[in-house]
């Protein structure tokens, strides 16, 4: 009997599908609502775990990243510009071949699939990542007598690119703060917010570039904390560019074409990222400031990092994540990927927080001067009364996978399964703290795993609750150490380490352990409990974020390069 098969990345676009098409047909989940959703209504669906193995991670990494390398970008484009490209371009590579070996995987197991049913959806201009792209792809793979298109939903064109009409953003100017050290950030996320509360003796003014309106509460608590947020006009303008990068260096290769159709797709959000960049160094140009912090180095937020002519400022890259050492050739490709949103740029200095992030200088360049700051932007907590495990996962969409050191969202809930299963016998108390781009299916997991407790808690909120953290590669590993939470990586994929760990799973008072099997998590659980002396030096540098603050990073306003 012939198949048919369909592909959606949203519960919305399979509805649709699933409505169209009036027969039963099998799904290939790419994402978690869609994997919660096939679950849920028992359908007849291909769970990834199956046809996704290790050696596919690693192929995926070597070959998108020999492929964004043939990437020729113009010379006078500035870094934080070239990294948000190559970023946003890897993604959709990484989407593409999800899809690729997937299909290839499952038509080997199925023979007898005739057609694949897409829905049409797809929009001309994306200014988001997470933008309808599925149908595409698979029209790009399979011949077109073998798809069925229902091509029902036509999605809006953006207006800005029919028009061809474009903004140029007017920097503001700043007023005259003769008195007061002027600190730029390049936002309030991230735990930056510290760095303004320690300024108990009001001698600095801190400024963010913002692009957006600020309503009046926050007016108010910033006219309080003297943060001045600095707002750039928009005005229309027609402008031709020249491109920011070429692909005739892969122009032979298979994946050419559709690297072209998604990169022509970015256009204009890359040239209004362009605008707004010019915009934030004609600000570092025309004015003064006395301290430049930033926690992202790629992308517009990372613009206050640009060269400029303006030599006198100092400037600070306080990153927030977890970069670790490499062990293997893959390894060091997804960390090399991770690190570039946060030490990549031109900033004078940067902020090492961590033994675990001095030791990855032995594989990743920056082009600033490493400061041992220790602990300013993780979670700090000493709460004594902790009673739970906080289960920390840093999931990801079909629109920005990653390979290799992050879980995929079905094995994602396979750990959820085995925490459900260890509850049941122990008596342990799992907080599941999901990842809050996938916050929309916590009700439906809560559901499913009646013993485990999901969270929408701020990280520093939810640690005080936990005696141990499990994780994969999670920036809560940072957090946790800081807090004086033990770390346990469980990679029952046995396919990543995050850093050095200890195998010995009896071996007490160990701030992280590694875990490859799930029967092994109970005992490690046990481990944790009965150590009573727990050693985090191994990892952690001076974790009073206060103190480091005030230590190193303000003092730095008032020196002149």
């Amino acid at each position: 009997m012939q198949k048919k098969i369909c592909i959606a990345q949203s519960v919305e676009e399979l509805k649709f599908i699933l409505e169209k098409s009036g027969e039963k047909i099998l799904v290939l989940p790419v994402n978690l609502e869609t994997f919660l959703y096939c679950v849920s209504k028992n359908l007849n669906f291909i769970n990834p775990k199956k046809i996704i193995s290790n050696d596919i991670h690693k192929k995926i990494l070597i070959e998108t990243d020999d492929l964004i390398k043939k990437i020729i970008f113009s010379s006078n484009l500035d870094s934080n510009l070239l990294h948000e490209i190559q970023v946003f371009l890897r993604f959709r590579v990484y989407s593409f071949k999800f899809i690729k070996y997937s299909i290839e995987k499952i038509l080997k197991k199925e023979a007898n699939i005739k057609y694949f049913i897409v829905s049409g959806w797809s929009k001309d201009t994306h200014f988001n990542l997470n933008e309808y792209i599925l149908s595409e792809i698979i029209q790009f793979l399979i011949p077109k007598n073998k798809i069925i298109n229902l091509n029902d939903k036509t999605l809006k064109k953006v207006d800005l690119s029919k028009n061809n009409i474009f903004y140029e953003y007017i920097e503001p100017q700043l007023k005259s703060y003769s008195k007061k050290n002027k600190i730029l950030l390049n936002n309030l996320y991230y735990n930056f917010k510290r760095i303004i509360f320690s300024n108990f003796s009001r001698k600095n003014v801190f400024f963010y570039p913002t692009f957006s309106k600020v309503g009046a509460i926050r007016r108010t608590v910033f006219y309080f904390f003297n943060i001045k947020p600095l707002f750039f006009k928009k005005k229309q303008t027609k402008i031709k560019f020249k491109n920011f990068y070429s692909l005739r260096k892969i122009s032979k290769t298979y994946e050419y074409k559709i690297l072209k159709l998604f990169s022509n797709k970015f256009e204009n959000y890359f040239i209004d990222l362009y605008q707004k960049n010019k915009s934030i160094k004609k600000l570092l140009e025309n004015n003064h400031f006395d301290l430049i912090a930033a926690n992202i180095t790629k992308g517009i937020e990372g613009a206050v990092m640009c060269k400029t002519k303006n030599k006198q400022t100092n400037s600070v890259c306080i990153p927030h994540g977890t970069i670790t050492n490499s062990f293997n050739k893959f390894d060091k490709i997804y960390k090399k990927n991770i690190a570039q949103a946060v030490f990549s740029g031109d900033a004078n200095y940067f902020s090492i927080q961590s033994k675990i992030t001095k030791k990855s200088l032995k594989n990743i360049k920056i082009n600033g001067k490493p400061i041992t700051t220790g602990n300013i932007v993780f979670a700090s907590n000493n709460n004594s009364s902790k009673q739970k495990i906080l289960f920390a996962v840093t999931l990801k969409d079909f629109y920005n996978l990653q390979f290799l050191g992050v879980e995929m969202f079905y094995e994602f809930y396979e750990n959820l399964k085995t925490f459900e299963e260890i509850s049941q016998k122990n008596e342990f108390k799992f907080l599941v703290k999901i990842h809050p781009s996938e916050q929309k299916c916590a009700a439906q997991l809560q559901s499913f795993f009646k013993n485990l407790e999901f969270t929408s808690k701020k990280i520093d909120h939810a640690l005080r609750d936990a005696f141990v953290t499990i994780s994969y590669s999670s920036t809560v590993i940072e957090d946790s150490l800081n807090s004086s939470v033990p770390v346990i990586l469980f990679d029952q994929w046995n396919r990543y380490q995050h850093c050095e760990a200890e195998r010995n799973i009896q071996k007490l008072n160990k701030a992280i352990y590694y875990v490859k099997k799930k029967e092994d998590l109970a005992k490690t659980l046990k481990t944790v409990l009965r150590s009573k002396k727990i050693d985090f030096k191994q990892y952690i540098l001076d974790k009073d974020y206060n103190s480091n603050i005030k230590k190193f990073i303000l003092p730095k306003a008032e020196l002149k390069i």
